[in-house]
């Protein structure tokens, strides 16, 4: 949801999904991320055809169902930082995963980054400081935030890592495939749409994917499909709250 996820980096302002520490786009993956990635492709489909990622990068959405969106964020962002702190201090626990419990408290971090950002740029769009009290999280919202909760304090590493991935991903899946005919001059959501699909975006999805992979390598069978269903869960969820967000608008 960060939407899925550059801003800091590239705008001076937040961070979403363009983390530091970069990962070379040609790097290869292992079979479960390429697996994954390929059960997902109905919900990848599913995202860049959707009214709200094509409204926004066309800038004809309405502004009541990106604030909407903005908004529902603000909760997913805090629980996703507080997942990816509790992925990190579980691999700190882990021989050899030292580089990547690393990866993930930084995310975290950014995470939180990005959330101060969101609620900045939801207040440029309603001309006054957006009010969390009298914010409500969305059915979608709460739905998504359970899985990723669920899959980080209880379930076998491997799956927790892996319902991290989607909002890395999916962010990046559309930003690159969409990015080259966005409309930026005069676009109200240009702040959002330009940090989508760059190189920085999808080395840090790549990097991402690389840490899950490298949890996968001792998984069993088991642990390998049940990381591959969680992260195509992940993959609709992002879905549902672009579909909440221009419902509910």
């Amino acid at each position: 949801m960060m939407q899925k996820r550059v801003f800091i980096s590239a705008l001076g302002a937040a961070a979403a999904l363009a983390w530091t520490g970069g990962y070379a786009a040609s790097m290869t993956r292992s079979v479960w991320s390429e697996s994954a990635f390929r059960a997902a492709h109905l919900a990848s489909l599913a995202v860049r055809r959707h009214p709200f990622i094509t409204g926004v990068f066309a800038g004809t959405l309405k502004k009541s169902a990106f604030v909407s969106y903005l908004e529902q964020n603000l909760f997913y962002l805090s629980n996703y930082a507080r997942m990816l702190d509790v992925v990190a201090e579980r691999l700190t626990k882990l021989s050899g995963f030292g580089n990547e419990a690393e990866d993930f408290a930084r995310w975290a971090q950014e995470t939180r980054d990005l959330r101060v950002w969101t609620k900045e740029f939801a207040s440029t769009f309603v001309n006054h400081p957006v009010e969390e009290k009298a914010l409500r999280p969305a059915p979608e919202t709460l739905a998504y935030i359970g899985l990723e909760k669920h899959c980080a304090t209880l379930e076998d590493l491997c799956v927790a890592a892996a319902a991290m991935l989607p909002c890395f991903w999916v962010y990046d899946d559309f930003g690159r495939a969409l990015r080259a005919g966005a409309r930026l001059e005069g676009n109200p959501y240009r702040e959002w749409v330009e940090p989508l699909g760059t190189k920085e975006a999808h080395d840090s999805a790549l990097r991402a994917a690389a840490a899950v992979d490298r949890l996968a390598e001792k998984a069993s069978k088991d642990v390998l499909a049940r990381m591959s269903d969680v992260f195509v869960a992940g993959c609709w969820h992002e879905w549902s709250l672009f579909e909440a967000a221009c419902r509910g608008s």
